[in-house]
């Protein structure tokens, strides 16, 4: 089925519409017209898999991630980030006006755009670590995560390659003034602790 996308919802997915009944798409954004299948029915509103994007919005970007389309971390990194800015400033004015009724005109002041979370949570399955993927429980093994830095990077690149994770179920890693603390969830043989 083509759809063109109208809008993105509170979670960065493309909405459009099938017969005036909303229906969200992952990994789509304004004025992408795309092809999807698998559709899902609800109550008040529909879910669609994305196949392809037919024609690609103006404002699409390339997703500079290699994960971008198997992890469930990042919903908006097909869009430019002067327009991700934008949807997120009016994400908070179309909440604050819906729920309490108050008008704000919020100044954004923006992050860097890689590289700003201090903290990371990966699963392990198979002895490999990884990010699970988008709703499901389907481990993406990575070996490079954008969004912490290059400390935080390094680290994930030795335990992958030094560990012995058949008995870990989650590793944890928090940066906290170029501190690097590491949290591992399940047992490590002492010949790798002693590393």
């Amino acid at each position: 089925m083509k759809l063109e996308i109208i809008g993105l919802n509170h979670t960065g997915s493309g909405i459009s519409k099938i017969n005036n009944k909303i229906i969200f798409i992952d990994k789509t954004i304004p004025k992408d017209i795309v092809e999807i299948n698998n559709i899902k029915e609800y109550k008040n509103y529909s879910t669609g898999k994305l196949v392809k994007i037919i024609t690609p919005s103006k404002d699409r970007v390339p997703a500079p991630c290699p994960y971008y389309n198997l992890c469930g971390g990042c919903q908006l990194q097909g869009l430019s980030y002067s327009n991700q800015l934008k949807y997120k400033k009016d994400k908070v004015i179309n909440i604050l006006e819906r729920y309490t009724n108050i008008k704000v005109n919020p100044n954004i002041i923006p992050s860097p755009e890689y590289q700003y979370r201090n903290k990371i949570s990966l699963k392990v399955k198979d002895n490999k670590l990884g990010l699970l993927s988008e709703k499901s429980n389907t481990l993406i093994p990575i070996t490079k995560c954008l969004l912490v830095s290059d400390k935080v990077n390094n680290l994930i690149s030795f335990i992958s390659n030094n560990i012995t994770l058949t008995k870990v179920k989650e590793v944890i890693i928090r940066e906290n003034n170029n501190t690097l603390m590491l949290i591992i969830k399940g047992d490590i043989p002492k010949k790798d602790i002693e590393l």
